[in-house]
């Protein structure tokens, strides 16, 4: 595998970023995330986020009451935080989300909510890039620990948001 260059660095580490920062805003429940530029060893850049059941069970454990359908909305929003941080914040998205984007279909077909995906997608990536220039220092106070660590456990990332 050919050696990473500054720019897939940065684009991964400002992706991976955009998902932890953005699910952790929408009260997701998340986990560590990490620039790994290895994929010949089935490694990759990841950020880990908690599936929308998981993610309901958090929030009854500590008395958040919500809609179910509001744990799926954020992990889809989550999930397009990726790519939409790099169009927004550097003004460029060489990589791919079609990883993300499957993501997203199984997290519209577990909710029952792909009937009007052609409708709604437009306005949920409004949202998105919303979110992110509203998280933008969070954002990149993420992805500028990832690339000076290449993986951070979700305390660290949780600490660096409340800087």
């Amino acid at each position: 595998m050919a050696r990473p260059t500054r720019i897939t660095l940065k684009s991964g580490a400002f992706h991976e970023a955009g998902h932890a920062v953005i699910a952790r805003v929408m009260g997701l429940t998340c986990g560590a995330a990490a620039i790994i530029p290895d994929i010949g060893n089935n490694v990759g850049d990841y950020a880990m986020i908690d599936d929308p059941v998981t993610v309901t069970g958090h929030w009854y454990e500590r008395g958040r009451y919500r809609k179910g359908r509001t744990a799926y909305r954020g992990r889809i929003l989550a999930n397009m935080a990726g790519a939409e941080t790099e169009k927004e914040l550097l003004g460029w998205h060489p990589g791919g989300d079609d990883d993300d984007r499957r993501r997203i279909l199984l997290v519209l077909e577990a909710a029952e909510l792909d009937e009007k995906w052609d409708r709604c997608e437009p306005r949920m990536r409004a949202l998105t890039r919303q979110l992110v220039r509203r998280h933008r220092a969070k954002i990149e106070r993420v992805a500028r620990a990832l690339l000076k660590r290449r993986m951070l456990q979700g305390d660290e990332i949780d600490a660096l948001l409340t800087e």
